[in-house]
């Protein structure tokens, strides 16, 4: 039988504790590596909602995202109505909006973390199946203010 001296276990001690030190340290990142514009939610934000009536097919504009800020869509809802609801950006741009996510009548979809949108874009909401109905749609988000531009430094 092997027995290790009280010098050995103290030297296997502090290189494990060394070894787990070393990748705990390596598996932490700081949050602002990525690039994603969910993380700026980070910092703070106002929440929007937005509501307006949906008449057939054609898009309704339910908001406009600023052109200074970044806008994040945390959840669509829809009014009762045949078939549902379509989520859109950028109409009035021909020949019809990106449709961006769909809901069924009377029910909400949660994007998480959230869907970004471009600055200065319209969003809108437009019936998929009943033409001649008319119905409520109804998005949340959260309004959040650019990153500052990072500038060269010679």
């Amino acid at each position: 039988m092997i027995r290790s001296t009280p010098s050995a276990r103290m030297v296997f001690h502090v290189a494990a504790f060394l070894a787990l030190m070393a990748t705990s340290a390596r598996a932490t990142s700081n949050l602002n590596l990525s690039k994603s514009n969910i993380n700026r939610l980070q910092r703070g934000g106002t929440l929007v909602t937005a509501t307006t009536d949906v008449r057939g097919e054609t898009p309704s504009v339910v908001y406009t995202t600023p052109a200074n800020a970044d806008f994040v869509v945390t959840q669509i809802c829809a009014g009762p109505i045949n078939g549902g609801v379509f989520l859109g950006s950028g109409w009035p741009v021909p020949p019809s909006p990106v449709r961006l996510a769909f809901v069924g009548g009377g029910q909400c979809q949660t994007f998480t973390p959230g869907m970004p949108l471009p600055p200065n874009q319209t969003v809108t909401c437009a019936a998929s199946f009943d033409f001649e109905a008319t119905t409520f749609c109804t998005i949340t988000g959260i309004l959040s203010p650019p990153l500052p531009t990072a500038t060269p430094r010679p």
